[in-house]
């Protein structure tokens, strides 16, 4: 009996991830775990979606004793509160849902701290026994929704505030890792090659995301800043506005484009399109509705304390978009030429050295394998950097959902919360500081690989 438990279990843990890639092109071992993690994250946006609709409430009363609460006296009274339809629906099930994901992933950046060599006993934790961790996880989701309510919601809402601007840092090391590589991929295809269609691509999606740029500041004014009342979404706009425009002249100053070729018009007008996302994510949080037509006010009694109806807006749709984008191209992308994107994404470079000869080394014995191991000399990746890149992205996904609102005890409203309004709003002004100080860094230290 026990062989057969072994057998049974191996066949779940090591072969999860070679069924996963299954129907895929052949990858790496490395690329696989981290498509699995992310798989995680996608089904955790995926509930958080489902949860918010409207309709998924009304279905849940109907099925007996799930939203009433249950007569077995190990619960205690705020334990059965916690699970009526108002708990396990709405903002609720999302914070609820995301502090699961959150703990699985925060256990593994715990265990997963300094693991240098493929041959450490957690390598092998992270890269099989997906049933059981697969487990795991879904026995935290389930137990989430037992949380009591009092004194989580709003705790839990500055935890994701904080884990939320942080991943929005990171977002933008991420696209800037992507504007860096995509800009040097076509210029080098462009002087190798001498096509013509690489230089008008690169001059096509500059004026693509300028275009949609300035069309969003000048929507931004007219439904945020129009109004007497609106001074300060003004002045946020077009404070905005000039600081992205000063980031594009930097970006291609010729001391900048000495120590940094690569840099140019591409990767600016792809900042100026994020900031100019922010800036309007932001807006979205004001408490004045005439400044902030988003604001859903409910009814006149919710009226006068701020209370609003939580809606699944464009810009909530497109932070989710972006976000399952970066999540993507963090698990697919093996090698960067930044600093700041090698801290998040690849290994040391002798490992991804390595894997390019092992590669060659291992084709003919892979005989139609499609995941092969490339991390025989080395972890390919931080893992512990990973694991804490898809914890904030979990937060963030939690924010962006609720809108960074605040919710309140009834768990019916969320109210309008001014620190969401200006973590994104000094989100957008990090984020460009970081993206100046990557072009202007190497030339003020010349000296230093940045």
């Amino acid at each position: 009996m026990g062989c057969i438990v072994s057998s049974v279990a191996c066949c779940f843990c090591s072969s999860a991830a070679s069924l996963c890639c299954a129907c895929l092109p052949s990858c790496k071992s490395s690329t696989s775990s981290r498509m699995m993690f992310s798989i995680i994250l996608i089904v955790t946006v995926l509930l958080s979606v489902i949860a918010l609709i409207p309709d998924v409430k009304d279905s849940l009363t109907k099925i007996p004793a799930l939203c009433t609460p249950f007569k077995l006296s190990p619960f205690t009274k705020e334990q059965k509160a916690a699970l009526d339809c108002d708990a396990i629906t709405g903002f609720g099930a999302v914070y609820r849902i995301c502090f699961a994901s959150t703990m699985f992933y925060l256990v593994f950046c715990v265990i997963m701290i300094r693991v240098h060599s493929s041959m450490d006993w957690r390598a092998k934790l992270q890269n099989g026994f997906w049933f059981f961790k697969y487990l795991c996880w879904f026995g935290l989701l389930i137990s989430a929704f037992f949380i009591p309510v009092e004194g989580f919601t709003n705790l839990w809402m500055y935890v994701g505030m904080i884990g939320g601007s942080l991943y929005i840092i990171i977002q933008l090391i991420l696209l800037v890792d992507f504007a860096h590589s995509w800009n040097e991929n076509w210029l080098t295809q462009y002087e190798e090659s001498g096509e013509k269609c690489y230089a008008l691509g690169l001059i096509f999606f500059t004026f693509l995301f300028n275009s949609l740029s300035i069309a969003g500041i000048i929507l931004l004014f007219i439904f945020y800043a129009s109004a007497p009342q609106c001074g300060l979404n003004k002045a946020l706009i077009s404070l905005n506005l000039i600081f992205c425009f000063l980031a594009s002249v930097i970006s291609i100053l010729p001391r900048v484009q000495e120590y940094m070729p690569q840099s140019g018009l591409l990767q600016s007008s792809m900042i100026t399109a994020y900031v100019t996302f922010l800036t309007w994510s932001g807006l979205t949080n004001g408490h004045d509705p005439v400044c902030n037509p988003s604001l859903t006010i409910a009814n006149s009694t919710n009226t006068q304390d701020g209370s609003v109806v939580l809606k699944f807006d464009r810009h909530i749709a497109i932070g989710i978009i972006v976000l399952v984008l970066s999540v993507l191209y963090s698990t697919l992308r093996s090698s960067t030429k930044t600093s700041a994107g090698k801290f998040l994404i690849s290994g040391t470079e002798d490992t991804t050295l390595a894997e390019q000869f092992s590669s060659a080394d291992d084709d003919d014995e892979r005989d139609g394998q499609k995941v092969w191991d490339n991390e025989k000399n080395g972890v390919a990746y931080n893992y512990f950097m990973y694991h804490f890149m898809m914890l904030l992205a979990t937060l963030y996904v939690m924010v962006m959902l609720t809108n960074w609102l605040k919710p309140q005890n009834d768990l019916k409203t969320l109210v309008s919360n001014s620190a969401g309004f200006w973590v994104r709003i000094v989100s957008s002004w990090v984020c460009l500081g970081i993206y100046v100080w990557t072009l202007i860094a190497p030339a003020l230290f010349p000296d230093r690989i940045f």
